[in-house]
């Protein structure tokens, strides 16, 4: 019986029904392991999603300068000389001719009336005896080329 009490008194004084004390060699504040293994896989994954966005503008910004310069250089080689080069069989080097007996000798007309009988005929909204050979003259001709052909022609 004395060791009996004494191994109460020294569980008491020991604070043995207590709650458990946290060992010191745990940190207070540690966060959970799952919040943890979150921060190491998400994190990585964020920079590198960061990363390919910033590669995609870049690429974005790319392809419409080039673009922007595919269409410059398009424009500037529209030559109205060039495409006249097609048309000198039937209306002569300098649009003197009356083409093939049947049209009006073209040289001598302004920008604006070339435009406008070109996309008549491009159309099917102008021409007499001629329209269906010059439809398919001008039926693959651009506006930017139409323009340059006009002011070439209107030049002569």
């Amino acid at each position: 019986m004395r060791y009996t009490l004494s191994i109460l008194t020294a569980l008491l004084l020991l604070g043995c029904g207590d709650t458990p004390q946290k060992s010191s060699a745990e940190p207070e504040s540690s966060p959970p392991i799952q919040e943890t293994m979150t921060q190491k896989t998400v994190a990585p994954a964020l920079v590198k999603h960061e990363k390919a966005v910033e590669e995609v503008s870049k690429a974005e910004e790319d392809v419409t300068q080039k673009a922007e310069e595919v269409q410059a250089v398009a424009t500037a080689a529209v030559d109205g000389a060039t495409l006249f080069q097609k048309c000198t069989s039937c209306h002569g080097q300098k649009a003197e001719k009356v083409a093939l007996g049947k049209s009006e000798v073209i040289a001598g007309w302004d920008v604006s009336r070339l435009s406008s009988a070109m996309h008549g005929y491009k159309d099917g909204s102008y021409g007499g005896a001629m329209k269906a050979l010059m439809q398919g003259q001008v039926k693959s001709l651009s506006e930017q080329e139409i323009e340059a052909l006009s002011e070439y022609i209107s030049s002569l």
